[in-house]
């Protein structure tokens, strides 16, 4: 585990949170990934420098390592629940997770639906006690099985159905970073806005947007 820079990982006294990478890689190939860069650049196999799935079964006791209460992104390098990860390896992670319950967990996943297959086909809660299920999305709002849904990069005008915001605990919404990076259009930033507004949704834009005005909400304390 390491400390992070994610401006959504910080701690509630905000100082840095960590990211937990018991799996890295990942095989949906977006041309816009920074965790596959930073996996060729820095990688120490050919595996990992190729962006391939590689579980870390050592890495599972760290998040008990770290005493302090704080906020830990798991698998910032990787989709721990990509339609290609085990489930073995899925509860394996979530167990280590809930075996350090002093600290905030933040999960996030381009194949939300793997949740619901979760639930369903465990026969125990497999959740740590203090989490956030999210899923990302260039657009397209996602199934309303999650807690927060994160717009990063926002690439398209935002489609949704407002019914389906009223449960959220979270919106994140960040641009496109790296060479020909895409900024997206000021009115979906507006609309995201208005509707986290009206349903009383922390919101975090991110500072790569350029926003006018900082709106940089967690969930955590919010009211």
């Amino acid at each position: 585990m390491q400390k992070t820079r994610i401006e959504w990982v910080q701690n509630p006294d905000g100082s840095l949170g960590y990211t937990f990478n018991p799996l890295t890689g990942c095989l949906y190939g977006c041309t816009y990934c920074y965790a596959r860069r930073i996996a060729r650049r820095f990688g120490k196999t050919q595996e990992e420098q190729d962006f391939k799935p590689v579980f870390h079964p050592e890495r599972l006791d760290d998040p008990a390592r770290i005493k302090k209460p704080s906020t830990i992104f798991v698998c910032s390098m990787a989709d721990l629940f990509g339609d290609w990860v085990p489930m073995g390896w899925i509860e394996d992670v979530l167990q280590a997770c809930k075996m350090a319950p002093q600290h905030r967990y933040i999960f996030l996943t381009k194949n939300p639906e793997r949740y619901r297959e979760i639930n369903v086909s465990l026969n125990y809660d497999p959740w740590p006690l203090d989490c956030l299920k999210g899923a990302t999305s260039e657009g397209v709002f996602p199934p309303a099985i999650v807690d927060f849904v994160s717009f990063e990069p926002l690439l398209e005008e935002p489609m949704y159905i407002l019914a389906l915001f009223k449960n959220l605990k979270w919106i994140i919404v960040g641009g496109q970073s790296g060479p020909g990076a895409i900024k997206p259009k000021p009115e979906w930033v507006k609309t995201i806005i208005s509707i986290s507004r009206q349903y009383n949704i922390p919101l975090f834009l991110k500072d790569n947007l350029n926003w006018p005005e900082k709106i940089q909400e967690v969930p955590w304390g919010h009211t």
